[in-house]
């Protein structure tokens, strides 16, 4: 009882040429950059355990992942939420499933209100560029 049966990582990767920004992608292991050391441990105990790890990567370019959130990567939380949701009915009914977000949220609150802030925030940037591209 009380045992985790799947681990879900969710993370910003690094995106390759031609690869678009806010892409989503899915694999296995933990999603997590740097070099690895917290990664490794974590995939050792979870493999000993027998627990399987599922990635969640959401794909942007160095700049965008130190810059203020790009409208393309806000419209990438719909996607990366059914695939943490198709991750989570992987595991048995009823069970534990561990969700780990990656990464600097710093600024970023946890709640729905907080959420539509940020959205509207972002859609009033998306329109002065607009305006400044116009002029």
């Amino acid at each position: 009882e009380g045992k985790i049966s799947r681990i879900i990582t969710v993370d910003a990767a690094l995106k390759l040429e031609g690869e678009e920004t806010g892409s989503v992608n899915e694999g296995v292991g933990v999603a997590m950059g740097g070099p690895g050391v917290q990664r490794w441990k974590i995939e050792k105990l979870a493999a000993e355990m027998g627990i399987p790890i599922d990635a969640i990567a959401i794909k942007m370019s160095e700049k965008e992942a130190i810059s203020p959130m790009k409208k393309k990567i806000f419209d990438s939380i719909e996607e990366a939420r059914e695939s943490i949701l198709r991750a989570i009915k992987r595991a048995p009914l009823g069970s534990r499933v561990i969700v780990v977000g990656v990464g600097n949220t710093c600024g970023i609150g946890n709640n729905k209100d907080y959420i539509k802030k940020i959205e509207d925030e972002i859609k009033e940037e998306e329109k002065k560029k607009s305006k400044e591209k116009g002029k």
